[in-house]
């Protein structure tokens, strides 16, 4: 009976594992994600493709801008993410 308790702990954790290897982004948070940056950072600029930079300079671009812009520490999390997720 230990030994059908314990394959199955092992097969629950194995499936848990997995799941999160394979967790893809919902696409409603993305659709969101990519409104709220087209609709705070094209006031000033075009709107720049995610690929264009990598993440420690999207990171440094969006909190150097954040406080010009009248971003919100949440509304800079959210584009941050979105860029650095989309690149």
């Amino acid at each position: 009976m230990q030994r059908v308790a314990l394959l199955f702990a092992a097969l629950v954790a194995a499936g848990a594992v997995s799941s999160c290897l394979f967790w893809r982004e919902d696409p409603d948070v993305r659709m969101k994600q990519e409104i709220l940056y087209q609709a705070l950072c094209t006031s000033c600029h075009p709107a720049f493709e995610p690929r264009l930079f990598p993440d420690s300079k999207w990171q440094s671009f969006i909190g150097d801008h954040a406080h010009v812009a009248g971003i919100t520490p949440d509304e800079e999390k959210t584009i941050t993410e979105y860029l650095t997720r989309n690149n």
